[in-house]
């Protein structure tokens, strides 16, 4: 898994409380041509979801995370990322306590 959650939750600890990774995989497309990392996150002081979406949301612009890699063609080969969401696994907990989060990518193929 990249190091896009670990320094955001590292960001957010600091700032909000402790948020921990429990469990982490990679489902990959058929085609080939995306794939995403996920993550379930505990999050031990019951932070709002909708304050760590905006945290993750500022993080996420700050460091260009959507930027292109610059090619000028379609057929690079580069991974790019689409997206990055967080749901709550268990929309009856209201306090958030897992929230399962998301990189999709793509591939320029």
């Amino acid at each position: 898994m990249s190091d896009l959650l670990n320094n955001f939750l590292a960001r957010l600890s600091k700032t909000k409380g402790e948020v921990s990774v429990s469990e982490r995989g990679t489902i990959e497309s058929n085609d080939g041509e995306s794939f995403s990392h996920i993550a379930t996150i505990f999050n031990y002081n019951h932070i709002p979801q909708a304050e760590i979406e905006l945290a993750l949301s500022e993080y996420l612009e700050n460091i260009g995370a959507y930027d292109s890699c610059r090619h000028s063609h379609d057929c690079c080969g580069c991974e790019f990322l689409k997206r990055v969401t967080i749901i709550n696994e268990y929309p009856d907990d209201a306090k958030g306590t897992l929230l399962i989060y998301r990189e999709s990518y793509g591939i320029n193929v």
